[in-house]
């Protein structure tokens, strides 16, 4: 193929040998402390309702992530 980049489905790919990789990125995240796993670990065992409607909303890790900021601001 002559193009060395095309689109389908809504993504873009680009060729790298023979191979076709999609351009995707991960955002800038950091990673859970303690605070946020143990909440992710409640939800899970405690709430799975809840923690299924987060998961599927793509919301479960703001949720964690926003618990460990405010645990780690009530320690401090």
């Amino acid at each position: 193929m002559d193009n060395s980049m095309f689109a389908t489905n809504s993504l873009s790919y680009h060729f790298v040998g023979d191979y076709q990789i999609p351009d995707i990125s991960i955002a800038d995240s950091a990673s859970l402390g303690k605070w946020g796993r143990m909440r992710k670990q409640y939800l899970r065992g405690h709430r799975p309702l809840l923690f299924a409607e987060l998961l599927l909303s793509e919301k479960l890790y703001t949720h964690c992530f926003e618990i460990e900021c405010a645990c780690v601001d009530r320690l401090e």
